[in-house]
């Protein structure tokens, strides 16, 4: 059983110290605890394939909150990753990656990902940002979105507490 938030249940589906990833109504929240390798990458598009035999339409939130500098996952598994967001079109209301790396790293950080968003021509809405409260702003005026995620009035504080202290 999934632990009780503000929103309803999230249930985590995998919590390794360097990748957790959450299922709540509408939403898979994908933590990227430290810079993800090929591995991480794959195992997340699993389980998005996963939370949409369950759900019909969802969004992907990808939360970035440390980044040590290294860049562990190939540009090929990254890419393949987009690609599948982008075939995953019709089920998908928008992508949010949120990246709270302070500093250059964070600004260097998101450089790269968009250059990975551009390789992989995405069909849905995404953007990045730079704190969930932006992310859910924007998620939220998605049209067509679901009602976990509209009606959730603490979403914000929730996924901010699965992120590590500064």
């Amino acid at each position: 059983m999934g632990r009780e938030y503000g929103f309803g249940p999230m249930t985590p589906l995998l919590d390794e110290p360097g990748l957790a990833i959450f299922e709540c109504p509408g939403l898979i929240v994908i933590l990227m605890r430290s810079s993800p390798d090929d591995a991480a990458f794959i195992e997340s598009g699993a389980r998005v394939r996963e939370v949409l035999t369950r759900q019909p339409r969802i969004n992907v939130l990808i939360l970035i909150p440390n980044f040590d500098g290294r860049a562990r996952a190939s540009r090929a598994t990254q890419a393949a990753f987009a690609t599948l967001l982008g075939d995953l079109h019709e089920h998908l209301v928008g992508t949010c990656i949120t990246i709270t790396v302070p500093g250059l790293k964070g600004t260097m950080l998101r450089m790269a990902v968009n250059a990975v968003l551009m390789l992989g021509k995405l069909r849905n809405p995404i953007q990045l940002h730079g704190s969930v409260p932006a992310t859910l702003a924007w998620l939220k005026s998605l049209p067509g979105q679901v009602p976990g995620v509209l009606d959730a009035p603490n979403l914000a504080w929730d996924l901010e507490r699965l992120l590590p202290a500064r």
